[in-house]
């Protein structure tokens, strides 16, 4: 897991602005059958958050919250075979401040925790990883430094 901003080389495009506020996620089937990722989910304190505190679309069966590439838009779904290791990219900016939204830089240190959500066709189960969330001190709403580690 990681953040567009952070590790521009790992995404689709390391020159594009957007990237910056995005996140990419990797991911393996461990199982002996394919699989369906149908929703990827920021949840807890990260900027804009998929849930009521920022995109809101938690909720949603029909936002996947998950980019292709390939065909530059927001996907359904996204199969994974098993054995078979991928990328999957955030759509909806979890890492983009947002005035009011969220989680945003403040003149003090801030530290939290958010939860990487995978929700899958097979599974009934969410399969989700916590993390640890620090954001550096700064003046100016959306312009301090954010690193994490699991939790």
């Amino acid at each position: 897991m990681g953040i567009g901003k952070n590790q521009p080389e790992m995404m689709w495009d390391n020159s594009d602005d957007k990237i910056s506020k995005e996140a990419f996620v990797s991911v393996e089937n461990q199982g002996s059958g394919p699989d369906a990722i149908t929703q990827l989910l920021f949840i807890g304190d990260v900027p804009y958050p998929s849930d009521e505190e920022g995109t809101n679309y938690a909720d949603n069966d029909d936002i996947s919250g998950i980019y292709d590439p390939e065909r530059d838009t927001e996907v359904e779904e996204v199969v994974i075979e098993p054995g078979e290791q991928i990328t999957l990219y955030s759509y909806r900016s979890p890492f983009a401040f947002v005035r009011g939204e969220g989680t945003s830089c403040e003149s003090e240190e801030q530290n939290g925790e958010f939860e990487v959500i995978l929700e899958t066709q097979v599974s009934s189960n969410q399969l989700s990883e916590t993390y640890n969330i620090h954001y550096s001190a700064s003046g100016e709403f959306d312009n301090c430094e954010i690193t994490f580690s699991e939790g």
